[in-house]
């Protein structure tokens, strides 16, 4: 009800200052907010490199095609000098090769192209490879983390600012029961009817409840400005829509928490990296095994292989290598225990975050339950408040109530109020908390 009064007061005051009435929902916030936060668009880029990164590793498995080109000139070749050769002893020394043999070209150009297929490596392209994939998952839950976390702090924002902009309504609400009530104590006082001190009294409720108007419209702007420091979007002439009502309940303790632990995206991201880290051991692991590839290459170039005659041709080559590391002075074993210590701190952050997701829950079925319980006992004192302060009223004006019994009176029906109006925006604050505790998939806006 309260939030409704609301409304209608934005809408008339927006209408009369001739400004557009837009109203602004909290599912046009949420999308605003996840179309151009920075923590979003960070967490998402973060999230592209991890899967990039991920492709990476898994065409590494695959056959590389490679080009190169080559010139060189250079200052001498090698000779081979070969002695004249006596056929007879009566004949001549023939020498086939002149003065000698040149073996190779001043200016050689080499150009070929080269297939090469890794055959084994002591798995540790297929451990990169899942890694990787591990990795980009956890990058991607991550992503999803910020992305809940957002969500619920654009709630809670737009709570903050209904909470605030109700204040306001009731603020100056009780301003002009004041005026009301000063315009009575003024004739009273006139007539010789109240003391001049009822009147001193009264005059001090109307600068407080100036004073509390003054401080309501700053909690407002403070709020509007949070709201559209996430969203991007302005809000501080904009009507705010009730969130719906609904008899919501959010189950038993127990189930709320394995739905957090089966759902929450910090602790799934937790067991990705905890797998990208096993197979980084893996991989670690297999530099203690031989890596073998075979590779072919066609090749266009002068001299080519044929040093001697020096002319362009083509050729081919074929061949297989392989590499084994016997001795490196115990880095392959420390590769090894580093991955394992890194296994181990994020086991023991698992349990951490186990632990913290439990509290969460605990607290967050607490606090829904205390917001309903509180919305429900709020509904009546606000009922008693206003009928105590109706009978109280009309006795002051039969003079048979004191001056002291109307404004306590009129205090205990303007903090019921506010009481009410806080608690039915708590409960719509404390079901999102629900919602983010438990990582419930319902509260993204697609």
């Amino acid at each position: 009800m309260i939030k409704k009064i609301m409304i209608l007061f934005w809408g008339a005051a927006a209408v009369l200052n001739g400004a557009a009435l837009a109203e602004v929902t909290v599912e046009e916030c949420i999308r605003a907010a996840l179309d151009c936060n920075p923590r979003i668009r960070a967490a998402e880029s973060e999230a592209g490199a991890s899967l990039e990164s991920s492709k990476q590793a898994a065409v590494s498995r695959l056959p590389s095609l490679d080009f190169s080109g080559t010139y060189r000139h250079q200052s001498m070749t090698p000779e081979l000098m070969i002695d004249p050769i006596q056929l007879s002893p009566q004949g001549p020394a023939i020498q086939p090769f002149g003065n000698g043999l040149r073996l190779g070209a001043l200016d050689n150009t080499d150009f070929k192209v080269t297939v090469t297929q890794p055959l084994f490596s002591g798995f540790r392209l297929r451990n990169a490879e899942k890694g990787a994939s591990h990795a980009a998952a956890a990058g991607k839950m991550a992503a999803e983390q910020v992305r809940q976390d957002l969500v619920f702090q654009v709630r809670a924002a737009y709570g903050n600012l209904l909470k605030a902009k109700s204040a306001v309504i009731i603020a100056r609400n009780s301003h002009e029961q004041i005026g009301e009530h000063f315009k009575d104590v003024r004739a009273f006082f006139t007539q010789g009817l109240c003391r001049r001190d009822d009147l001193l009294r009264t005059e001090v409720k109307m600068d407080e409840s100036e004073l509390w108007i003054l401080q309501a419209e700053n909690s407002v702007r403070l709020a509007c400005s949070a709201l559209e420091n996430l969203t991007g979007m302005s809000v501080q002439d904009s009507v705010l829509a009730e969130p719906e009502a609904d008899d919501f309940i959010p189950g038993d303790l127990e189930s709320s928490i394995r739905k957090a632990l089966m759902q929450r995206p910090e602790l799934a991201a937790l067991e990705w990296s905890r797998q990208a880290a096993e197979h980084g051991k893996k991989t670690s692991q297999g530099a203690y095994f031989p890596s073998v590839a075979v590779f072919g290459s066609l090749g266009y170039g002068r001299p080519g292989l044929d040093l001697i005659h020096d002319r362009w041709m083509d050729y081919w080559i074929v061949g297989a290598g392989a590499e084994w590391k016997l001795w490196d002075w115990g880095k392959r074993k420390s590769a090894v225990r580093e991955a394992q210590h890194r296994i181990d701190a994020l086991e023991e952050r698992q349990e951490q975050i186990r632990d913290g997701i439990v509290l969460d829950v605990t607290q967050a079925v607490s606090r829904f339950g205390e917001a309903r319980k509180r919305l429900r006992m709020t509904a009546r004192m606000l009922e008693r408040a206003r009928e105590t302060f109706r009978i109280v009223e009309s006795s002051y004006r039969q003079g048979q109530a004191s001056h002291a019994e109307y404004f306590d009176a009129h205090s205990d029906m303007i903090r019921s109020q506010l009481l009410l109006s806080q608690a039915e925006i708590d409960v719509f604050l404390e079901r999102s908390n629900w919602e983010r505790a438990v990582g419930n998939p319902s509260m993204y806006i697609q």
